[in-house]
């Protein structure tokens, strides 16, 4: 579990439907979560950390064309990979 699943826990504890926003983003969860936390708050909290613990290692934020998630282990490889080819670009001129 990465910590900021621990904050989003936190949060989806005070306000359910925005930890599904910050985990999951705008879509379908959210309007679920957002239903069950109008019917009764503990429903969306559970929802909320149901989520949070079913998607541990995706990052909404970093998405691939096909709106598919990647996972941040996924990011940080492709993000180490485009460091390195940018630095050996600087290093041959």
């Amino acid at each position: 579990m990465e910590p900021s699943d621990i904050v989003l826990l936190a949060l989806g504890v005070v306000c359910p439907p925005g930890a599904v926003a910050l985990k999951r983003g705008l879509n379908r969860d959210f309007i679920i979560c957002v239903g069950l936390t109008l019917l009764f708050w503990i429903p969306g909290v559970a929802y909320s950390w149901y989520l949070v613990f079913k998607h541990p290692l995706e990052n909404f934020w970093e998405r691939r064309m096909s709106a598919q998630y990647v996972s941040i282990e996924e990011g940080l490889r492709r993000h180490s990979v485009a460091s390195m080819a940018l630095s050996e670009d600087e290093g041959s001129r």
